[in-house]
């Protein structure tokens, strides 16, 4: 049974999904995007304004709103800089205690202190609970075991985009290969893909998991460069918003989504070189990297313009959705967001 029309238009499903789920276990990257001093990466979510950072203590979330006059203290995004405020220089140390507010009396602030949220690492990714409890990581570290997937260095390209429509229709889209052949017929399907590929699976407690072996293409994206690579496409889900997959035991992808309204959601991705890439001659490895972002925005724009689409005929009149076989891991989704809702 599939989730009800409701909970894809209505703003109190939208609240209730950032506290059920964003808030107990949110992505916040992988350990690399933390490899510098300063680093830091900054976003919004429902309520929260959050900026998680390298300390030598290890990555650490705070609130990333000034105790002076509420500015954010990290501008959204990522970088490197000083944990301090541009407005007014207040500056904060690695556990969020304020130790600097320029030509003012340090006595007279009461409050020194920015909220901070625990952080759990599993496999390189880091995530953090806005709820106050460390998130549930157990899975992780094994679903990239699963996959043959390592994140051992930083990403060597990433970007983001933004789509008219609820978190939850993108979930969807990525959990099932069926609209492959007719969404993707000038991308996947060049490469090996298709609407009934074959493969393995696994269902687990708040993670899924498919492994793909496409048919061998005419016209192939890292094949034509390295013969001797394996075809295959393993792809990974760790509830409710991230995304994993390996392809052709060469590229690794990560991407995640960030709600921003009940229509809206920005989709963050990155892409990384696997151990087999790294071993290839420096030509070969960046003609496959070049090839690997073309083809991720060339899918996502395709993806972009089916969900836009059902968004809109979810905020009309219309029917209840009606899951096939073949889309069981979406089933799995709603279960998931069923089990999670009623905690």
């Amino acid at each position: 049974m599939s989730l009800q029309r409701a909970c894809y238009v209505t703003d109190d499903a939208y609240e209730q999904e950032l506290d059920s789920f964003f808030y107990e276990r949110l992505y916040l990257g992988s350990k690399h995007d933390f490899s510098d001093a300063n680093s830091y990466k900054s976003l919004l979510i429902g309520d929260y304004a959050i900026t998680s950072r390298a300390t030598t203590n290890g990555v650490k979330a705070f609130n990333n709103v000034c105790l002076h006059r509420n500015n954010l203290i990290d501008p959204l995004g990522a970088g490197s800089r000083e944990f301090k405020c541009g407005y007014h220089g207040w500056r904060y140390d690695a556990e969020g205690t304020l130790v600097q507010a320029p030509l003012c009396d340090m006595t007279s602030i009461k409050n020194k202190q920015l909220d901070t949220f625990p952080v759990a690492e599993s496999g390189g990714m880091l995530f953090a609970g806005l709820n106050g409890k460390s998130p549930q990581v157990s899975e992780v570290g094994q679903l990239l075991k699963t996959l043959d997937i390592s994140f051992e260095e930083a990403a060597f390209a990433e970007g983001e985009l933004l789509h008219k429509c609820n978190w939850k229709l993108l979930v969807e889209n990525v959990l099932e290969g069926y609209h492959v052949n007719f969404v993707h017929k000038d991308s996947f399907v060049p490469g090996g893909g298709s609407s009934t590929l074959a493969g393995e699976t696994g269902l687990d407690s708040y993670t899924s998991w498919a492994k793909f072996y496409p048919d061998t293409p005419q016209i192939t994206h890292s094949l034509k460069y390295f013969p001797d690579a394996k075809h295959l496409y393993h792809h990974g889900f760790v509830f409710p918003n991230l995304f994993v997959a390996n392809t052709n035991n060469l590229i690794g992808y990560a991407a995640y989504l960030l709600p921003i309204s009940k229509h809206e959601t920005l989709l963050k991705w990155q892409l990384f070189e696997l151990p087999a890439l790294r071993s290839l001659p420096s030509s070969v490895r960046q003609k496959i990297r070049e090839d690997a972002v073309n083809i991720v925005k060339q899918t996502l724009l395709e993806d972009k313009e089916v969900v836009e689409s059902c968004q809109l005929g979810l905020q009309a009149k219309g029917p209840e959705a009606q899951l096939q076989p073949q889309e069981f891991r979406i089933g799995h989704f709603h279960n998931l967001y069923r089990s999670f809702s009623a905690k």
